[in-house]
């Protein structure tokens, strides 16, 4: 509670200071640079500061505000704020990035400009928090235009910039920002190698108020899940999470879900996928953050059995209706599921030329992790159609991308009806995936064919023809055919005679 009243004391002497900046470095930055941003902002947000006689404790607020969330304050503050009583030029960088963030924020096109203007109107050698503030955040929107080579570089400055000041937590931002965008272009052992040699750095003289140094766990996990290392990545993964929710980073909820997600899709434990499900609902479903509420649709999706489809008809209409007004600009992710459901027949939102357009939009940034799974979903969607020239081009670059960046994740995910491919392609790495798939499916028996497909096995292992399939089990034709496929799919053979063989081989039938 003194720790509280302190900082309010000092906000509220800060707003009738001449000098603001001074005061600032003495008095404010060590507080709102912490892990209890958020707290320090509820204890001051009820402080008028447009009564203050300068501009700077408006801007901070400001800044505080759009940090913690709280776009109607934002809004206020920003309606008392005078350019034209502007000091120094601290303060007029410290509005440059401001603007800078709100137009990112609103889908400006001035987001870049006012970001880079924060730097370049302060001197070069300047080490205050104000330049480190302003590199961090023109990082930032350098990673959203797909800039990531001149964000690293922010990125690392920042980190540096902030270090030097002792201003530990968002030193570990910047480092954590660094390496998240040094994953997105494939650099995965960098991340690995730096991220860990941090981690023992900072372990030698941590204490308990030190723990938002365990948010580097979150590039660590996710380069893990790419190197298809699941139990690796969920480790990782968990430590990030409890920090990320401890320290209220609303802007990386849901990152740690999706890849806990997909490394328990990995591992085929469906147990551990419906606990992430449940997870995000009851941590994330109440936020109505777009992003979140896409991730638990997403999760939904995917977790439920083809028999029970139905049961989420208004998630997969909601993911439809939101590519249908962004279409190949929607989210990435958006765009996977929805690809996804069309090669499993309960949508037909995505066609392969939309797939062509995104890959290629990801070819141009190097977004290498999304690369090799849009290579895939191209392979599969090529086969499907009967191209299977076209199918083996795009594997062997999805296989290219795996020998150059040790990017395999995207392979093991869902099962390939076009997996046969890879044999000629990669022969060590078919036979990986075949043994692992065989080994979950092995320990898990209910997870390879369903009773509609064992009964059609059956059927067909007495000679049955689809025709007559289809009278005994009062479906259509083309149903059958459907689960036909999937039994190939499931099996990895090519025809009857194979599928017969091996599910016998496997206990199957």
């Amino acid at each position: 509670m003194l720790i509280n009243n302190n900082f309010k004391n000092n906000f509220e002497k800060f707003i009738n200071e001449e000098d603001t900046v001074s005061f600032f470095d003495r008095n404010i930055e060590k507080n709102i640079c912490s892990e209890n941003l958020f707290t320090y902002y509820q204890i001051i947000k009820d402080i008028d500061v447009s009564k203050s006689k300068k501009e700077f404790p408006k801007l901070v607020k400001a800044w505080l505000a759009i940090l913690s969330g709280d776009n109607a304050e934002l809004s206020t503050i920003l309606n008392c704020i005078d350019q034209k009583k502007f000091c120094n030029d601290y303060e007029q960088s410290c509005y440059y990035s401001l603007s800078g963030f709100i137009e990112f924020l609103n889908g400006g096109k001035n987001d870049i400009k006012y970001s880079k203007l924060a730097i370049d109107i302060l001197n070069e050698g300047d080490t205050s928090f104000i330049m480190a503030n302003a590199k961090l955040t023109y990082a930032q929107i350098l990673v959203n235009k797909g800039i990531y080579k001149d964000a690293i570089l922010m990125f690392s400055q920042s980190y540096q910039l902030f270090y030097s000041r002792n201003l530990n937590f968002p030193s570990a931002i910047a480092f954590v920002n660094e390496m998240l965008t040094r994953y997105k272009i494939g650099e995965f052992y960098k991340v690995i190698d730096e991220s860990n040699k941090l981690l023992f750095m900072v372990d030698s003289f941590k204490n308990e108020t030190d723990d938002f140094w365990k948010l580097i766990h979150l590039p660590l996990g996710m380069c893990y899940y790419e190197m298809n290392k699941p139990n690796l990545a969920i480790e990782n993964l968990e430590i990030a999470g409890l920090i990320i929710n401890k320290s209220n980073l609303f802007h990386m909820y849901g990152i740690v879900e999706l890849y806990l997600f997909k490394s328990y899709s990995i591992l085929k434990d469906k147990d551990g996928m419906k606990k992430v499900l449940n997870q995000a609902i009851n941590s994330l479903g109440n936020m109505h953050y777009i992003k979140t509420d896409f991730i638990i649709s997403i999760f939904r999706v995917i977790t439920t059995e083809e028999s029970d489809y139905k049961q989420i008809q208004a998630d997969i209409e909601k993911l439809e209706l939101q590519y249908s007004k962004s279409g190949t600009r929607s989210n990435i992710l958006l765009i996977q599921t929805l690809a996804y459901l069309t090669l499993r027949g309960v949508s037909n939102a995505i066609n392969k030329e939309a797939l062509k357009e995104v890959l290629e939009r990801l070819q141009n940034i190097k977004l290498i992790p999304y690369i090799q799974v849009f290579l895939i979903l191209l392979c599969e969607f090529n086969y499907r159609d009967k191209c299977e020239k076209e199918a083996l081009e795009s594997l062997e670059e999805a296989v290219c991308i795996y020998k150059d960046y040790g990017v395999s994740a995207g392979l093991y995910l869902f099962k390939l009806k076009s997996i046969h491919l890879l044999e000629g392609i990669d022969n060590d790495l078919y036979k990986n995936i075949i043994s692992k798939n065989h080994e979950k499916s092995n320990s898990n028996k209910s997870l390879l064919l369903s009773e509609r497909e064992k009964e059609i096995l059956v059927l067909i292992a007495v000679g049955k023809s689809n025709d007559e399939i289809s009278k005994v089990l009062h479906i259509t034709i083309g149903t059958v055919k459907w689960h036909i496929n999937n039994i190939y799919s499931k099996l990895y053979v090519k025809n009857r005679i194979q599928a017969i063989e091996k599910a016998k081989e496997l206990g199957e039938i």
